[in-house]
């Protein structure tokens, strides 16, 4: 519950901060003027919870939503790097809990579950789509992916008794191809966006992994339309081609953002001493003081894993999809975004 804002607010306030309804000045592209026509009559907001039983519905609300709906997408969780697994239990493991239980009251609703390459630990590699992940809880280290791996379990065990699901574990998530918006809590973003700013950067070799967010949803939606060929099926949603960190920090050095590469200790103690002297803290720079002074090893950016993507390729193929890998062009509409909407000046 959020005082003095209705759910629609909320919500309607997100999309336009992410560029997906119009803002409320300037300019609006035809796709924003599309979606905005459709956002009354074809978005319903329901009031729930899903760490409560019934989503705290009433009996016949609950009863009704679960003859009405037609499947699921389960993308509800609560994601924070420095909670304990305690903290995850309620909205990410028993929530989890509750949307199979919903999908089997009534008629049987599909599950499309919104998972994370976190379930893998690091240093991983080749992690497959259709591998056994169930030895790899002693090996998470952080409350958020345990979390997600019990969850995935749940789905898992839902599978077996015979509810229609997929998985989808999404790696990094990107800015839309269209306008390069972000979500300014990515971590991805929050470091790059450190390095220009401040016109230093870590000396680590460094694997920039990242998916376009309206790609990525092009994909699940497709999906939901095509159970014969997606059921059961679980995709590792990887850039398999990542950017080498060196490459990006050369292409910024050609674009107007000059860097001085350094090791990633002095690296981070530059940025910390800089937060310190900074008075006003947005999002960014919370966000980029909590990720450093979470991290206490010298091999940060760079204990990522390796995927396997060949069901996702497959599908990719049946969609006649092409993924978009990162090039320098869409790393211009980023940087564009990032000097529009953040701190930074090429």
């Amino acid at each position: 519950e959020v005082q003095d804002t209705t759910p629609d607010e909320r919500l309607e306030k997100s999309l336009r901060r992410f560029g997906i309804l119009p803002p409320y000045e300037g300019n609006t592209s035809e796709k924003q003027t599309l979606v905005q026509s459709k956002f009354t009559r074809r978005v319903n907001i329901i009031h729930g919870d899903v760490s409560l039983m019934k989503f705290g519905m009433t009996d016949e609300s609950y009863h009704t939503q679960s003859s009405d709906i037609d499947f699921i997408i389960h993308a509800a969780a609560y994601m924070n790097r420095d909670q304990p697994y305690p903290a995850f239990v309620f909205p990410n493991v028993t929530g989890t809990e509750h949307v199979v239980m919903f999908s089997c009251t009534g008629k049987i609703k599909p599950i499309h579950y919104i998972s994370t390459n976190s379930v893998f630990p690091d240093g991983n590699l080749d992690c497959s789509e259709d591998e056994n992940i169930e030895h790899f809880d002693k090996k998470l280290i952080d409350g958020y992916s345990k979390s997600k791996w019990v969850a995935e379990q749940l789905i898992h065990i839902a599978r077996k008794k015979a509810i229609p699901c997929v998985i989808y574990r999404l790696g990094n998530i990107a800015g839309d191809i269209d306008q390069g918006f972000w979500n300014h809590q990515n971590a991805t973003l929050v470091v790059l966006e450190a390095c220009a700013k401040y016109k230093v950067a870590p000396d680590v070799d460094w694997n920039i992994e990242m998916t376009p967010v309206d790609f990525l949803a092009d994909f699940i939606v497709r999906c939901t339309y095509t159970l014969s060929t997606t059921l059961g099926k679980t995709y590792n949603i990887i850039n398999d081609k990542p950017l080498q960190s060196r490459l990006v920090y050369d292409w910024m050095n050609g674009h107007g953002y000059p860097l001085e590469i350094m090791h990633i200790k002095d690296w981070e103690k530059r940025i910390l001493d800089e937060l310190k002297g900074e008075k006003n803290h947005g999002y960014t720079e919370t966000n980029l003081q909590s990720l450093l002074e979470l991290n206490h090893n010298d091999d940060f950016c760079s204990t990522l894993k390796t995927y396997k993507t060949a069901n996702f390729k497959e599908a990719l193929t049946d969609f006649k999809l092409s993924y978009p890998y990162t090039d320098y062009m869409l790393l211009q509409k980023y940087f564009e975004w990032l000097s529009q909407h953040g701190d930074i000046v090429p």
